[in-house]
């Protein structure tokens, strides 16, 4: 018997604190590594995935597996960022222009549970970005060699 949530909802979810920094409270996460969440952003996309509804029944246990019913063990899967450029013309941070990478490393935390058989993380930013200095900008190789010392098999590409 599948314990899908129904087909048309809208999920809010509230974030601990505004910002993508680390989370200094404790908050109990066991289906983490550690045990525990690590940032602002991976406290939201938890409290997210609850709030749908997601694996629900498992919930605050190791066994929990939101996108389980999304993604098969063995399957490819696309991670879509938002990209568009490797430096602001302004002057200040990149948040405006990129999907923060706390927020990509926090969904991937939660799709690496589902043991995907590839997982791609990409996106086609403007063509006058080097890609080279906006995955070093945003720390995406650091990420992605943490991903594949975990064994999930994993790799970014500028479409």
């Amino acid at each position: 018997m599948s314990m899908s949530p129904p087909e048309h909802v809208v999920a809010l979810a509230a974030s601990p604190l505004a910002g993508y920094g680390p989370l200094t409270g404790f908050l109990a996460a066991p289906e983490l590594p550690g045990g525990c969440v690590r940032s602002v952003a991976e406290a939201a996309v938890r409290e997210l995935f609850r709030a749908w509804g997601l694996d629900l029944w498992r919930f605050g246990t190791p066994d929990w597996n939101p996108l389980a019913e999304f993604v098969s063990a063995g399957a490819r899967v696309v991670v879509k960022p938002n990209w568009v450029l490797h430096y602001n013309k302004s002057g200040e941070g990149l948040d405006c222009l990129v999907t923060h990478p706390s927020l990509i490393e926090a969904m991937l935390q939660y799709l690496h549970l589902a043991r995907p058989g590839r997982v791609t993380v990409g996106d086609a930013p403007v063509q006058s970005c080097n890609f080279a200095k906006l995955r070093a900008a945003c720390g995406l190789d650091r990420m992605v060699e943490g991903f594949r010392s975990r064994g999930m098999n994993i790799e970014l590409a500028d479409f």
